[in-house]
């Protein structure tokens, strides 16, 4: 097992077959679909890609500003043209047919012209250069990213522009993977909160928990509540999701939890990525399901 932290690289150890599996970003996964001695596996998968929103952090701590964000980014066009058939729009964490929820309005749906109106309610106009201020101060934004993925670069330098033209100026700041997830400890700017706005694709179980995500005592350092999301509501529905063991009754309780999500934007959610993953044709009995490639390792085999 390699531990290869760039895609572009392991899409060319796969092309070489100096890798027989592995998983990949939706730019790289695009320019295997011609490679020979591969096979290609798209896995549904309970997963999202997002960009977070510190809520610490003003001035995204007013709603307002979150939803604008949010209104301003093109999430149906950016999965069209950056995802290439592999990922579908969201909304919210939980892609819909895990937990049976119908089709809704949704608040956060693409809208540069309502993204303008909401920051112009919450007192931030436009100035000369098209940058909004308040006070005397720009809306300017850090947003954090982690390098090696070419297609996650793609989508912040499309979210950047999309965000300009609204009159939010983003700057993107890029950290090696093993930095981006680290403890605050260690210097991590998710952990640390070091970030306005930042990157994250996020894949969970099979189960509809999340609330490693979206409680309090999940913020740093005890979970990945990177985004320092707290409230008294969303609380309460995650202790009933955890207190019922009626599935029905817990899918209608993450339906609510999910509406929650869409009001509050503690994160501005973009797409249900599927598992991108190569094989080589050789390589037989692989079993890769929507929460790891390794399944049943043990019966891997080259040959017959």
């Amino acid at each position: 097992m390699r531990i290869i932290p760039d895609f572009a690289t392991v899409a060319l150890e796969l092309r070489t077959h100096h890798v027989d599996l592995a998983r990949l970003d939706p730019t790289s996964f695009n320019l295997l679909r011609d490679a020979d001695g591969l096979d290609a596996e798209l896995i549904t998968a309970n997963a999202f890609g997002a960009y977070l929103l510190n809520m610490a952090h003003p001035p995204l701590d007013d709603v307002r500003v979150r939803r604008a964000v949010a209104r301003a980014i093109d999430r149906a066009g950016l999965v069209k043209r950056l995802a290439y058939g592999t990922a579908d729009v969201g909304y919210a964490d939980i892609p819909p047919a895990l937990y049976g929820a119908t089709a809704r309005d949704d608040a956060n749906a693409y809208d540069p012209a309502a993204a303008r109106a909401l920051l112009d309610a919450a007192g931030w106009k436009p100035g000369p250069d098209g940058i909004r201020a308040r006070n005397g101060k720009r809306l300017e934004l850090l947003m954090a990213g982690f390098a090696g993925s070419p297609s996650a670069r793609a989508f912040d330098v499309q979210v950047q522009s999309e965000l300009r033209d609204v009159g939010i100026d983003a700057q993107i700041k890029d950290y090696v993977a093993a930095t981006y997830f680290a403890p605050a400890a260690a210097g991590g700017p998710l952990a640390s909160g070091n970030f306005d706005v930042a990157t994250i694709n996020w894949l969970s179980g099979t189960d509809l928990d999340d609330a490693v995500l979206f409680t309090c005592a999940a913020r740093p350092p005890n979970g990945r509540n990177y985004e320092n999301y707290c409230s008294p509501e969303m609380e309460a529905l995650q202790r009933e999701a955890r207190r019922t063991y009626d599935d029905a009754k817990r899918r209608a309780v993450y339906a609510k939890i999910e509406a929650l999500l869409v009001r509050d934007v503690p994160m501005a959610f973009i797409s249900h990525p599927k598992i991108r993953a190569y094989r080589n044709v050789d390589l037989h009995h692989p079993q890769p399901n929507g929460v790891t490639l390794w399944w049943h390792v043990a019966q891997w085999a080259f040959g017959s």
